[in-house]
Order: structure tokens, then sequence, then C-alpha cells
């Protein structure tokens, strides 16, 4: 279900809770996707599909706020809880510190979201060859390596609307290759771990990232990729403070006498 269908089911929540009697109301649907696999030992072990749907409606009858959460998309189900909100809040203590809901002109900058329907349509089977494909190519080179890791991709739409006129909406998808390598000789052992991660798919290089990672355990030097989303969440506004220091990084690298 897409962003203009959960907000046409939340406006009708709206509507159902206000015509129960609110004074106010506010209403979020969100629906989400997540498909896995997992890599442990050269072996894939797991292979997992999920599916989120929440809606939450709070309602105000003065200064009483009742709300009530469900995990079902169906209009009726979503209308009737509209309706339990309204009650929950009949019976609730007044809040003496309830003002009121936020309106349009309160609403802060969001950062941009992101969707690839390219990612959302990703099917199980194209994951699993992501993740067999790496591990093969992984041992091929480095016959030593043990392999670790998840392929996952994920997508996600949100809306929410309250009384007041506001009325936000956003999408956004999200693939990840994260894989771990293991060496050992003798007594030794060295680990690596590598990934790629983006929000659309041709921002992606799925191939060979557990083979770096085989080549890279136990050596002296490290990497790092730089996901610029995470630098940059809103055009214009680059962050590299905290963890997101790359300079820090290095130089810490470089103390501990490895390359980078």
């Amino acid at each position: 279900m897409d962003a203009d269908a959960l907000a046409a089911l939340a406006s009708a929540a709206l509507d159902e809770s206000l015509s129960a009697g609110a004074d106010l109301a506010d209403v979020s649907v969100s629906a989400g996707s997540s498909r896995q696999v997992e890599v442990r030992d050269n072996r894939i072990v797991a292979v997992m599909a999920h599916q989120a749907r929440e809606v939450v409606v709070r309602a105000v009858v003065g200064r009483r706020v009742g709300m009530y959460r469900l995990h079902s998309l169906a209009e009726n189900d979503v209308r009737s809880g509209a309706r339990s909100a309204v009650e929950v809040a009949r019976g609730a203590d007044p809040d003496p510190d309830f003002i009121d809901l936020p309106h349009p002109e309160e609403q802060p900058d969001a950062p941009c979201g992101l969707f690839d329907p390219a990612i959302a349509s990703l099917d199980l089977a194209r994951l699993r060859s992501w993740a067999a494909d790496n591990v093969a190519s992984a041992v091929d080179a480095v016959p030593a390596a043990r392999i670790s890791g998840v392929v996952a991709a994920f997508s996600s739409a949100g809306v929410l609307v309250n009384s007041n006129g506001v009325r936000v909406a956003d999408e956004g998808t999200l693939l990840t290759l994260d894989f771990f390598a293991v060496m050992r000789k003798g007594d030794d052992a060295g680990s690596y771990f590598g990934f790629s991660e983006a929000r659309e798919l041709g921002g992606i290089a799925p191939d060979g990232i557990a083979l770096r990672a085989a080549r890279q355990a136990g050596l002296n030097c490290v990497g790092v990729p730089v996901v610029w989303s995470r630098h940059e969440p809103a055009p214009g506004k680059p962050d590299f403070t905290g963890q997101l220091d790359i300079g820090a990084f290095v130089r810490a690298a470089g103390a501990e006498g490895l390359l980078c």
C-alpha cells in the first residue's frame, strides 16, 4: 500500500473519530516490509520475509486523551479503532498539560525521503543469489575464510494527519549487504567487516563485498565506505561530527599502525 492509499485510510479514521465525538484527533498509518537472507559460516542459514502494518489513533475529548493502536489496514477495523480511541478518551482523567495538537505552520522541515520501486520489488531469490555469489567468490579466492552476514531489503511508507490540518507523508527504501570474514592462521585469527548499502538500487555494488572482507582479514589495513546519506541527511546540510567524523577515523587507524 503506497502513501496515497495510507493517507486516504488515515483521513477516514480521522473523520470517524471526529464524528464519534472527539474535539481533536490525529492518526498515523504505516506499512513496511523486509526481506532478509542470513549467512553463517559460509552457508545460507535463513531466508525471511516480514510485513508490518500499524495504525495509531489519538482522540482528545476536552482535556482527556485516548489512544488506540491496531495492526490491520482494513477500513472497517480502522474506523472501529477510531471510535475506540474516543471511548478511551472519555474514560481517561483530564490531562492538565495538554494544550493542543500541532498546526501546519508548526511543522519542522523534515529530511527528504528516498523511495526506489526497484528495491521495494526485490524478491528473496535475488537477495539469496547475491548472498550465495558473495560467499562463493570469497571462498574461491581465500579458502580459509569463514563468511557470515546479511543481505536485506526494506521498504516503508507512512502518513500522519490531524484535525488541525497537518498532513505529512513519507516513503523510503534501503538495501544493505553486510559480510564479516574471519581468518585463522594457527593460533592467530583476523577479522574484517565489509558492507554496501543504499536507498536506491543504482547506488549499491552487490558483488565482491565478502571477497574484499576475506582478503582484508588479518592484514594491516582498514577501509571504510562513506555512506553519503548519513553525512548529508538533508540537501545542503553536511554533517561530519561525532561518529560521522571521517578524519578522526583515519587518524585513529593511523595511531594503531593501520593503513586506511
